[in-house]
């Protein structure tokens, strides 16, 4: 009788140390980016309020419409602005810790459905005390930031707008064309699985460094009509310089990879298929 009671004494103390760790960390306004169809890439934002009376730190977010989830930050380096992943995410204790568009946020990477506004995405929290929370994030419409897309911009590739695209870099979308002319290119089912495989690594990152485009050219505009000093512009004009010269080499790797995966003919049948498309 007595063991039985002590396991209902340490049922009930690990209940309440649960549900106090939960208490300990609230979650406020938190949502996911929709993304135009076609797009496996996203983000997930929120804020963390700290109510306890130590630091805490969120070290991994699980949800199942992704295949991959990662904690991100942007920041700034030698004046350029910088997307790169981190092993978590602390909150100090007594405040408030956003992750938001620009900042600390959850990527999440190889999308497993379609996600539409209104929709409620579950993401389970993981925090340094082994406390985990669900919350329900809705999906809404956001035109700034990471990946702004625009209703009518152009076409949607694999590598996602091509007018988007051609304005963070003047070099040719080529994953897009060979994709959107698979079939007369006639591609082989290794060929497909090999180039969605690429693009499913790469498209993150180029759509991360369009957004940083995006953006750092808005701040640039009101910045220069608030008359910000030279040193303040420059070091925008490089986060935009460093960010486009991170998409051309994605797309040099891109032509390296596709004179991989295609054949001589099927290369030869591209080139003048895109040779046709720019004139």
């Amino acid at each position: 009788m007595k063991t039985v009671l002590n396991m209902l004494v340490m049922s009930v103390a690990l209940t309440l140390s649960a549900v106090v760790a939960a208490d300990a960390i609230s979650v406020i306004d938190p949502y996911v980016r929709a993304m135009p169809p076609g797009q496996k890439v996203t983000g997930a934002f929120l804020s963390l309020k700290n109510n306890s009376d130590s630091d805490r730190s969120l070290l991994r977010v699980e949800s199942d419409v992704a295949k991959n989830v990662e904690l991100h930050e942007h920041t700034h380096k030698d004046g350029m602005m910088q997307m790169r992943e981190v092993e978590k995410i602390n909150i100090a204790k007594g405040s408030t810790t956003a992750l938001k568009p620009g900042g600390l946020h959850i990527m999440l990477i190889g999308l497993t459905r379609e996600l539409k506004v209104g929709d409620i995405v579950d993401l389970k929290l993981i925090f340094d005390d082994s406390s985990e929370q669900v919350v329900k994030a809705p999906v809404k419409k956001i035109l700034a930031g990471m990946g702004m897309m625009k209703k009518g911009m152009g076409k949607k590739g694999p590598m996602g707008d091509m007018k988007q695209m051609k304005h963070a870099s003047p070099m040719p979308n080529l994953m897009g064309i060979v994709m959107k002319n698979a079939q007369q290119l006639a591609l082989n089912g290794d060929q497909m699985k090999a180039l969605k495989q690429w693009a499913d690594v790469n498209q993150p990152r180029v759509w991360e460094w369009v957004g940083i485009i995006t953006s750092t050219e808005k701040q640039l505009h009101d910045a220069v009509l608030k008359g910000a000093s030279r040193d303040e512009l420059d070091k925008m004009t490089l986060t935009i310089l460093d960010s486009r010269q991170k998409i051309i080499r994605t797309k040099v790797l891109c032509v390296d990879n596709l004179r991989v995966i295609l054949n001589a003919n099927q290369w030869k049948m591209l080139m003048d298929i895109y040779a046709g498309a720019v004139k």
